[in-house]
Formats: structure tokens, C-alpha cells, sequence
């Protein structure tokens, strides 16, 4: 039984933000997952190796995670899918992921994404260290690309990437993947019997 699966029949079926929600408890390296920050370091690697290269040579990778985190942007409401604030050794927020996660295609609204940076930067103006991820499915889409592409950066500190929930390098169910292939080889601590088969499952799930 895929519990994933089961809880996306009928009306109450798993949307973006359930999909969302676990992802994010994933993340967050301070969670009783018993993974540690090993999802979330994969992840780095996923996004762009050479830029979180001394957070991940740090030691310990302090993520905490926060779902639909709101900003305002005239006057009106934007709720983040998934904030990541990284913590340095001093409890000082040291970088900030915004995840922006499409589980279907229809959802890609071309100025939405844009709109949510601008938010962001309407809250902090100063914010040094910022990345912006668009999660969608591995599919060619006009509408998730014009989302992604009106995008415009307005600090060299800023950052943007594109990754997707499977089939690719990129993706979210690989970094699952090869966590489970890491315990397996003895290279991560061992994974509990329950969180290794609802990764199974979430993976399996994440890839239709």
C-alpha cells in the first residue's frame, strides 16, 4: 500500500500544499525524521554545488522550514509555498530558500513568481543571500516557462533555479533515491523502518 496514493482518491485527495508540507518536514534538518540534514544537503548539491559549498562544509546545515510563509505585496497577501532559512553557528539567518512548488501544470501563473520576489523584497530590501527554486514536473510547458523566465533578479546575491519532482538529474525524487542507496552502502546513519518506506512510497508517488 503507497499511503500517498490512498490519500489522493477522492475529495480529499493530496494537492500542492500536502505535497508541499512533506517535502518541507523533509527540509528541515531539526525535525524528528531521524535524517538529519541530509535531505536538505542533498538538495544544495541538487540546486548548484558551487554555491552552497562552504554552508555544506560547515558542519551541521541549520534549516528550518516554514510553509505558506505570507508577504504582502500592495496590499495583498502572497503566501510562500516552502521558506528555508539556513542558520549560521551564531543563530543568524545566513541565506534564504523560497521553494515555489507546481504539481500540476495547469497551476503556472506567468506572473506569480515574480511577484512573490518582489514581496520578498518589499519585506527585507537589504536581504543579501536569497534563492529561488521552481519545482515542477519534468514537462515542457510555455506557461512554467514564462513563470520562470519573467523572473528578474535585481541582486547578484540572488539566485534562481529550476529543478522538478522526477525523471531527470534534477529532481526531487532522485535525491530521495540515492539517500536510500547511501544508508544501504552504510555512508548516512540508518534509516527507521517506517521513514524508509514512506520515502519508498513518496518517491513512487512523486514520479506519476
Amino acid at each position: 500500500m503507497n499511503i500517498f496514493q490512498v490519500l489522493s482518491q477522492g475529495k480529499s485527495r493530496l494537492h500542492e500544499p500536502s505535497m508541499s508540507a512533506m517535502l518541507g518536514y523533509l527540509l528541515d534538518s531539526n525535525k524528528d525524521h531521524g535524517l538529519g540534514d541530509s535531505v536538505i544537503r542533498k538538495l544544495l548539491q541538487t540546486i548548484d554545488d558551487e554555491r552552497f559549498k562552504e554552508m555544506a562544509s560547515s558542519g551541521f546545515i541549520d534549516s528550518q522550514v516554514s510553509l505558506e510563509e505570507p508577504y504582502l505585496l500592495n496590499g495583498k497577501r502572497k503566501d510562500i509555498d516552502i521558506q528555508i532559512i539556513f542558520l549560521n553557528n551564531d543563530k543568524k539567518e545566513c541565506h534564504r530558500i523560497i521553494i515555489e512548488n507546481k504539481i500540476k501544470v495547469g497551476a503556472a501563473n506567468p506572473k506569480q513568481l515574480n511577484e512573490y520576489y518582489q514581496a520578498i523584497l518589499d519585506d527585507e530590501p537589504s536581504i543579501k543571500n536569497l534563492t529561488i527554486v521552481f519545482l515542477t514536473p519534468n514537462v515542457r510547458n510555455g506557461q512554467l516557462s514564462a513563470e520562470f523566465n519573467n523572473l528578474e533578479l535585481r541582486n547578484e546575491g540572488h539566485k534562481k533555479y529550476w529543478i522538478h519532482w522526477s525523471s531527470c538529474e534534477n529532481c526531487i525524487s532522485k535525491i530521495l533515491q540515492e539517500l536510500l542507496e547511501l544508508e544501504v552502502t552504510g555512508e548516512i546513519n540508518p534509516i527507521n523502518e517506517y521513514m524508509r518506506h514512506t520515502l519508498k512510497a513518496f518517491i513512487r508517488h512523486s514520479s506519476l
